[in-house]
């Protein structure tokens, strides 16, 4: 026999219910319940939220660093005020005595086994400031963690001798890849001979192994004349122009280039196109009016694109282009990237600041070391087969609901560019 069903007491609500639900909920609906439920929990959320301001009354930097790396546990009856300012910024105003403290604290917290606190400043200290690590590196050395490997940047001869001494002894379950790691960071001329020696006289636990691959990680390569750099020293920020500042004249992004590409038929574009006779870009080495990098926005998720640039500074598609082995169907209807037509301006800061992809810091920038968001991947010129030079990047995920880096590389002697992609 049929049960009636009951209207449900719940508004605009058409659902019907059975009696014992009726009885059970008050002659509400499982779906209303829920609904009420949630707006009862909201309510009591705002109405006992408290707002707690962690950096009140603090004045030193280095507590407010420790502060700002310490992560607090997600409440909802608690609203954390924001810092007074970004963590890179405290970093960028240390003095000398106040980093020597700043890196007792980390040496502190690595001891205590806080290690992801200790990892936070050792590398905010690396990215953001100049300062020598050495200190610090000793407790790292002893531990046998050699992570985060940029904190190894520039460190003096006792520490490169140490690793040295630990690449010797070697063996199979040695902790090698973060020792090469940390060797590329130091990269001076005794790790280049290292480096030149292991791929002349490989022992059994590299044979799989290029160590130029991980020079890469720090932006240079081993060569009988010495290391070779594959960046540029000097750095500058992206960032688009917010309202009331000025745009920069000397770069231009996202520009059609009035041809398409040969693999999709989408338009292609020039993804960077730089003025080489402003001062500020100057420095990428390129003679010319111009330093246009062509590419598909699309095609080159997949594999590199390669542009050849005139003499008189226009980009053409490389006849050494080859298409990858898989491409989307829909490409051509992939909607353009979030920086296109987008003004921007250009600031300076230190060629490691956002090395480190998932920092703080922002990613989009000109010169620099990349922001590798998977492996270091630096392409060989088509041409003249030379591993190609980084002269920028942009990320997407600089505008929320986009994700993904894109770079360009540079091989000045052949006029030859290159655009490639990463994401997580």
């Amino acid at each position: 026999m049929a049960v009636d069903r009951l209207p449900c007491r719940g508004g605009d609500c058409i659902n019907t219910i059975l009696p014992a639900t009726a009885r059970a909920n008050d002659g509400y609906c499982m779906p209303c319940v829920q609904k009420r439920k949630a707006a009862e929990y909201e309510k009591f959320i705002h109405q006992n939220r408290r707002t707690l301001d962690l950096y009140k009354g603090v004045t030193d930097p280095v507590e407010t660093i420790h502060i700002l790396l310490t992560s607090q546990r997600p409440d909802p009856l608690v609203q954390f005020v924001p810092p007074p300012k970004s963590l890179e910024e405290f970093c960028g105003a240390l003095n000398s005595s106040e980093a020597d403290q700043l890196m007792l604290r980390a040496e502190q917290e690595f001891k205590s086994g806080n290690i992801e606190v200790a990892e936070g400043m050792a590398q905010s200290l690396a990215t953001f400031t100049d300062f020598a690590l050495d200190p610090l590196l000793e407790s790292w050395i002893e531990g046998d963690h050699l992570w985060p490997s940029v904190i190894f940047r520039n460190a003096g001869s006792a520490v490169r001798d140490r690793l040295l001494a630990k690449l010797s002894r070697a063996s199979a379950a040695s902790n090698l890849n973060h020792t090469l790691r940390a060797l590329a960071w130091i990269g001076d001329h005794r790790v280049c001979d290292a480096f030149l020696g292991l791929e002349k006289s490989p022992p059994a636990w590299l044979r799989h192994v290029d160590p130029s691959r991980y020079a890469h990680v720090a932006g240079w390569e081993p060569t009988q004349d010495g290391r070779r750099d594959l960046y540029h020293k000097k750095c500058l920020a992206i960032h688009p122009v917010a309202a009331g500042e000025t745009a920069c004249q000397s770069v231009s992004l996202l520009k059609e280039a009035h041809e398409t590409c040969p693999w999709c038929r989408s338009p292609l574009v020039n993804f960077f196109e730089f003025k080489l006779s402003t001062p500020e870009v100057s420095f990428l080495g390129l003679s010319g009016p111009n330093l246009p990098v062509l590419t598909c926005e699309a095609c080159s998720c997949f594999g590199p694109v390669f542009g050849n640039i005139d003499r008189i500074g226009v980009a053409h598609w490389s006849s050494m282009n080859r298409r990858p082995d898989w491409l989307p169907n829909d490409i051509a209807l992939w909607d353009r990237g979030p920086w296109s037509g987008k003004a921007v301006r250009l600031t300076p800061r230190r060629a490691v600041h956002a090395v480190e992809w998932c920092s703080t810091a922002t990613t989009s920038q000109v010169g620099g070391l990349p922001s590798w968001v998977q492996n270091a991947e630096y392409p060989g010129c088509p041409d003249c087969q030379k591993t190609m030079t980084f002269i920028a990047q942009l990320d997407n995920g600089h505008f929320p609901g986009n994700e993904g880096i894109y770079y360009a590389f540079l091989c000045g002697a052949c006029r030859v560019t290159a655009t490639t992609y990463q994401q997580s």
